[in-house]
């Protein structure tokens, strides 16, 4: 079998107050107010012991997982466009949109469940959308570039804050159809979810701020 993974951004980790600790949730804050979509989809064959690049251009590509039991395709969260693109592994083509979108936040991981009829995944959700989005949405080309400049010369301690939330949107990743949205709004008995696996009919849910797992019965 191949291994999938991806490369989100060609912005190193941050290294948080000089210690040996890396402040990822910076470094991706930087790399939306950067703006340039320079995440990529890998593939790593055990046999050849190469990796080559199935496909770029991503805004921030995070979970990825195999989207039907017959391994034709992939799905990729996409972080930044709060959607989650699609590749096909027979034609070699990513999907030029995301197949399901306008989330409310930006989703992190991804599980799929390819023995479910239909075949159903998982997009967690750890936070709502940056509440500065709004405001960038609003400029037109070249403005907004020239605020999302300006941000990134902010000091770290006024970057943009992370609301806590908890959600995780369910959809069929052949039709892009949403068949449940389960939310914690202010994430009081689980947020910032970061993974989501099913097994036994469990949706087991992985957390940033919580020292637990979650267990949500599909049933």
């Amino acid at each position: 079998g191949k291994v999938y993974f991806t490369d989100s951004s060609t912005m190193a980790p941050d290294r948080k107050g000089g210690v040996r600790t890396w402040d990822t949730m910076y470094t991706a804050k930087m790399d939306y107010m950067r703006g340039r979509r320079t995440g990529r989809l890998l593939e790593y064959d055990p046999q050849t012991d190469k990796v080559r690049v199935l496909a770029g251009g991503m805004w921030f590509a995070n979970g990825v997982a195999v989207a039907d039991e017959e391994e034709t395709a992939l799905v990729i969260s996409e972080t930044f466009t709060a959607g989650v693109r699609k590749f096909d592994l027979v034609t070699g083509t990513l999907s030029p949109t995301p197949i399901v979108g306008n989330f409310t936040g930006y989703p992190d991981g991804l599980g799929c469940n390819p023995s479910a009829t239909p075949s159903l995944c998982y997009a967690p959700i750890p936070s709502t959308a940056l509440k500065i989005a709004k405001v960038i949405a609003m400029f037109p080309h070249p403005f907004d570039q020239f605020l999302r400049t300006l941000l990134m010369l902010v000091p770290r301690s006024w970057a943009p804050k992370v609301a806590t939330y908890g959600g995780v949107v369910e959809f069929d990743p052949a039709t892009g159809e949403v068949q449940r949205y389960l939310q914690d709004p202010n994430g009081q008995d689980i947020g910032m979810l970061t993974g989501a696996t099913v097994h036994d009919n469990k949706l087991y849910l992985g957390s940033l701020q919580n020292d637990f797992v979650g267990v949500y019965d599909l049933e």
